[in-house]
């Protein structure tokens, strides 16, 4: 059977038993550039730009894999004309042959210094503020996006779970009581079965200086099915836990995901979001206007929008702080108190992240920003003087 006729039959499983079920969601996500061209053949004359080295980036250098659920998203609103959705599909998900040319070695790949020895303690736990702990406890996703300033260390294979490092992280946080906050991330965590979720929860909630705990995952838009009924049980019977989900573009917010919400809400478990800005995909007054109105809607409240974290295979997602500050500037004006999320940058050097405000940027300088962090001390977050497309052109022309 060709590709195309098994995925069309993927597609048609929507209500089914196997389509509701997250592990045949992971199982039947969708790996290759070639093979989304031909899903995308049953239901749309778009396709994705593709060639020899476009897909050996998705095997080689960093995964490429959507779900099928996610797939069935861009169908629904792209049947429903929805503005912009197609090239923020391309652009969060599809690799460009560019990214190549910018992984020629290792230098700076870890952006905000996580890997830094007084922020890197153990390998799975980062340490930025007094009093939270960042526990990395998988490097698999559900679906891995093409801005993503962690992919040096993401990626289907044995990181799924070391029960080393796991341990390791348990007994430095224990070690601790510093720590009153710890945010498993990863990867995603809900990536994780039920069990080693559980095991994980049991083992620090007997820490007695952890006071709550909290889960970053992008799972509530690409694999709602995740969202089990013994999951929000799980979350719910182990408060105060929070939930942070990772949205981007309001054609993310389908049924399941608006649904997955709602039953997570019902059973106390708060609800909060990230945004990434990103340009092509949600640098738009309108997309994040409706983007922070439906979170509301659904019960998950905006918690931050994230300046572009530099890397150097993402500087096509570059938003300029200038433009940053307008946008949340229009939110500001045109929303709710509830539907405002705080506009932060993350800075280099493990200092952590402050918002953009004049309390903490001090001044445009002709190499970046210059923000004041934290702990006081002054950090340059650097950002050409020139757009980041204009600099590339310049080089090539060099």
């Amino acid at each position: 059977m060709k590709h195309s006729q098994y995925k069309e039959s993927c597609l048609d499983k929507e209500g089914s038993k196997d389509w509701k079920d997250w592990h045949w969601q992971l199982k039947n996500a969708i790996r290759g550039i070639s093979e989304l061209n031909d899903v995308l053949s049953t239901f749309t004359t778009l396709r994705a730009a593709s060639s020899p080295l476009v897909e050996e980036i998705a095997k080689e250098e960093f995964s490429f894999k959507v779900t099928p659920h996610m797939i069935l998203a861009l169908k629904h609103a792209l049947t429903q004309e929805k503005e912009g959705v197609w090239e923020a599909f391309l652009r969060s998900f599809v690799p460009l042959e560019d990214e190549n040319a910018r992984l020629e070695n290792g230098d700076g790949l870890d952006c905000i210094g996580e890997n830094l020895p007084e922020a890197n303690p153990v390998p799975a736990v980062s340490t930025f503020y007094k009093d939270r702990a960042l526990f990395r406890i998988t490097s698999m996703c559900a679906a891995y996006c093409r801005y993503c300033f962690r992919r040096r260390m993401i990626g289907d294979g044995e990181g799924a779970w070391n029960e080393e490092e796991i341990r390791k992280g348990i007994e430095y946080i224990r070690d601790h009581p510093k720590f009153h906050e710890v945010i498993l991330s990863g990867g995603d965590p809900l990536i994780l079965s039920d069990e080693r979720l559980a095991h994980l929860i049991q083992a620090l909630k007997e820490v007695q200086h952890v006071r709550r705990l909290r889960i970053d995952t992008k799972v509530l838009t690409m694999l709602p099915q995740r969202i089990t009924e013994n999951l929000v049980k799980l979350l719910r019977n182990n408060q105060p836990f929070y939930l942070i989900g990772h949205f981007t573009h309001p054609s993310e917010l389908t049924e399941d995901t608006r649904d997955a919400c709602r039953r997570l809400a019902d059973a106390g478990v708060p609800l909060r979001a990230h945004t990434p800005l990103l340009r092509g995909i949600n640098d738009d007054e309108k997309v994040l206007v409706n983007l922070m109105e439906d979170l509301v809607d659904c019960r998950v409240q905006p918690y931050y929008l994230i300046q572009f974290i530099p890397t150097k295979w993402t500087e096509h997602f570059r938003v300029p702080i200038a433009r940053g500050r307008e946008l949340a500037k229009h939110l500001q004006k045109t929303c709710g108190g509830l539907a405002n999320p705080t506009y932060i940058v993350y800075l280099p050097g493990a200092s952590g992240k402050v918002p953009v405000t004049d309390q903490y940027l001090l001044r445009r300088e002709r190499e970046g920003y210059l923000f004041e962090n934290h702990q006081g001390r002054q950090i340059m977050y650097s950002e050409p003087s020139e757009p980041a497309s204009k600099i590339r052109q310049i080089k090539s022309h060099g």
